[in-house]
């Protein structure tokens, strides 16, 4: 890669201690596709859940026209590589909510309304 190409890269910090202390994410996070800025896009901000197996699922924005997702097994040391979900959605952050009444998985898309 050369000085005028940009990447963009994003890690996760956990906390294994209820935020006493924080540790990066062994493997970096990016959305990478054949395009115009060599395939590599930006996964920002991001919104996590804890699955009923345990396994932590985090989707994440980015301009795509998709948000993408990756899950941890190991509570955030390591990541799956990024994949779009198959819903298609705007250059917004996700929220991902559980349903109490049910466990199920509900996303929040937040969305600016101009007047």
């Amino acid at each position: 890669m050369n000085s005028s190409d940009e990447s963009c890269i994003s890690w996760v910090f956990y906390s294994d201690d209820e935020g006493e202390t924080w540790k990066r994410s062994l493997n970096e996070l990016f959305v990478s596709i054949d395009a115009e800025r060599n395939g590599c896009y930006s996964f920002e901000e991001p919104s996590l859940e804890e699955l009923p197996d345990g396994r932590l699922l985090m989707l994440g924005r980015t301009e795509l026209g998709r948000f993408y997702q990756t899950v941890s097994k190991d509570k955030g040391v390591t990541w799956t590589p990024a994949r779009p979900v198959q819903l298609a959605a705007s250059y917004t952050p996700p929220m991902l909510a559980r349903i109490p009444s049910t466990g199920d998985l509900l996303m929040i898309l937040k969305t600016a309304v101009s007047q």
